[in-house]
């Protein structure tokens, strides 16, 4: 696969329930629960390294204004995504990564 700068890599959409649903995604090869709010997410191609870009936000609800989520244990293959509730708790809530890398 081609890096294309300003494009993502990988970008996922995910439904933030324990089956893990993905709604959309591109260069996803899958999405686990792992536990309440954690989630580990498989790229379906290797990156180059782990200094690629990741961002991570939660999208669910008119009221959540002050969920967030970050990405953790980047690896070339994959990472885990962490969502927060209101009150800062890990929580299961819908789930957006978008990674920007190069590919192996």
């Amino acid at each position: 696969a081609k890096f294309h700068p300003g494009v993502a890599s990988v970008w996922l959409h995910h439904d933030g329930n324990t089956t893990t649903a993905i709604n959309a995604s591109f260069g996803i090869s899958s999405v686990n629960w792992d536990s309440n709010g954690v989630y580990s997410i498989s790229f379906a191609a290797d990156l180059s390294s782990t200094n690629y870009v990741a961002v991570a936000t939660v999208s669910e609800g008119t009221s959540a204004v002050n969920r967030h989520a970050i990405v953790t244990n980047k690896g070339t293959g994959g990472c885990k995504n962490r969502n927060f509730d209101d009150a800062n708790n890990v929580a299961n809530t819908q789930g957006n990564i978008l990674i920007f890398g190069e590919f192996a």
